[in-house]
């Protein structure tokens, strides 16, 4: 058997031996992270005694507020100071209120990120997750917070350590709270300190981040700190953004094409041919009118693939807690387009600080051909003023159907953060740096292959002359 302590010197070669052994992949795998472990570990012997700040006290939902090793930028009283807690989603219960508060704050707030979204989805996809909370107070005001799962799993076949986003697709987006200006920027700074002085994690893994949001600002301090970062772009999602109270209502698709507007008008005319049409809006989460937007879902393409929310357990349970907290909090909007009563088309849509968003949107197929959902949007557009809406989001991966609507796209990332530890090198350069270098290869190797010889015509000049005539 490979000595390991032996040869944590020689990892690239050790890698070979291991790989050579006839091990199974994974034993290779978790046998080669403890060699690039123990050589951190050897690398890191001589330093102080102080050591890193603790993960946490066995008993979860006590929080960690050993100062790290370093002395924050920002000294004084207004210094923020970061802590932990491990636990549930109690601990999100506790600071719900505050934590409102700050959002209110949030320089680019968004639904998603506000606690009622998280605890519907720890409560609905991750009731026994391990959450790890985040915070950071100034004199005793929270001013910013982070909620992240600890979870064991694997990144490319090789087991990992890591800390991700408490939230999943259905959640839209993920983002880090804090408050505004200088003070809030701290706090990241402060947050981002704690995360990094924890042991025990390879990777923090950041997905459904968007721009202009806090966890750039993260990515940043990471980065800055010679932290190995990559953001991967997920997807763009078209957003439309609308006049002020005294633009024109046809305003908000400037520079769309004629045939496009004359395309809405003739569809809505050819609709309109059947019956009366009716703009519906529930701002209360009423069992009845929830039942219908699922049944409606359901009917559809969603349905035959097994996606629709009715169709899972969890995902009721999710969009059903998000709607009753929208509810109480005022964001919510069922909407819904009805001839002669019947539904055609229908959103469960957020209306939140001077924004519509979009997280769901489903269709009645018998009316596909008069384009229900781009007559709905339109009948909300055309209600902008009256909404108080500044802007129009569609939240998901861009669609031709939206990009009818408007030029504007916003970006949707994954953030990874490496530990510095060789085991997070070791995941990044699998992750990562091996991609692309295969895919450079791949690229190089494309421009050697000699294109095809043209072939030259042998036909009689005359010929051509001919046809020419």
């Amino acid at each position: 058997m490979v000595n390991l302590p032996e040869h944590v010197g020689e990892l690239p070669r050790l890698a070979l031996i291991l790989f050579a052994s006839g091990l199974a992949y994974r034993q290779a795998a978790s046998l080669l992270r403890f060699a690039f472990e123990r050589k951190s570990d050897l690398d890191t012997s001589a330093r102080s005694p102080h050591g890193h700040a603790s993960w946490g006290p066995t008993n979860q939902g006590t929080a960690v507020v050993d100062p790290p090793p370093e002395a924050p930028e920002i000294a004084g009283p207004q210094a923020p100071l970061a802590e932990v807690q491990t636990g549930g989603v109690e601990l999100i219960d506790a600071l719900a209120e505050e934590w409102r508060e700050l959002c209110e704050e949030e320089p680019n707030d968004q639904p998603f990120c506000r606690p009622e979204w998280v605890c519907a989805y720890l409560r609905a996809f991750a009731p026994r997750a391990k959450l790890v909370l985040i915070t950071a107070r100034v004199d005793g005001r929270l001013r910013a917070v982070l909620p992240l799962i600890e979870e064991r799993g694997f990144l490319c076949g090789l087991p990992v350590r890591k800390l991700r986003s408490a939230a999943n697709v259905h959640c839209v987006r993920f983002d880090m709270v804090r408050g505004a200006g200088a003070e809030g920027e701290a706090a990241v700074l402060a947050v981002w300190r704690r995360l990094r002085d924890l042991p025990g994690w390879d990777l923090i893994d950041l997905p459904y981040g968007y721009e202009g949001g806090t966890l750039e600002q993260l990515l940043r301090a990471a980065r800055g700190d010679e932290y190995l970062v990559e953001s991967v772009q997920s997807w763009r999602s078209v957003y439309v953004p609308l006049p002020g109270e005294n633009g024109a209502p046809q305003n908000w698709f400037p520079g769309r094409k004629a045939d496009f507007r004359a395309k809405l008008q003739r569809r809505r005319r050819k609709l309109q041919a059947l019956g009366p049409l009716a703009l519906r809006s529930f701002v209360r989460a009423h069992p009845e009118v929830l039942q219908r937007f699922y049944d409606l879902e359901a009917s559809g393409w969603k349905g035959r693939r097994g996606t629709a929310i009715a169709q899972d357990p969890q995902r009721r349970q999710f969009y059903d807690e998000v709607a009753a907290a929208a509810s109480r909090f005022g964001y919510l909007s069922l909407d819904s387009l009805e001839l002669n009563s019947e539904v055609v088309s229908a959103h469960f849509g957020l209306r939140y600080r001077g924004r519509y968003f979009l997280p769901k949107a489903a269709y009645n197929e018998e009316f596909r051909g008069f384009g229900p959902g781009l007559l709905l949007v339109q009948a909300i557009l055309l209600e902008h003023q009256a909404r108080q809406l500044r802007e129009f989001d569609f939240t998901g991966p861009w669609a031709p159907d939206e990009a009818q609507w408007a030029n504007e796209t916003r970006g949707c990332f994954e953030g990874y953060i490496f530990s510095r530890r060789g085991y997070g090198t070791l995941l990044h350069a699998v992750r990562f740096r091996l991609r692309r270098a295969i895919k450079a290869l791949l690229r190089l190797k494309r421009s050697k292959i000699p294109a095809p010889p043209q072939r030259i015509s042998q036909r009689d000049p005359s010929s051509a002359a001919a046809d020419e005539g």
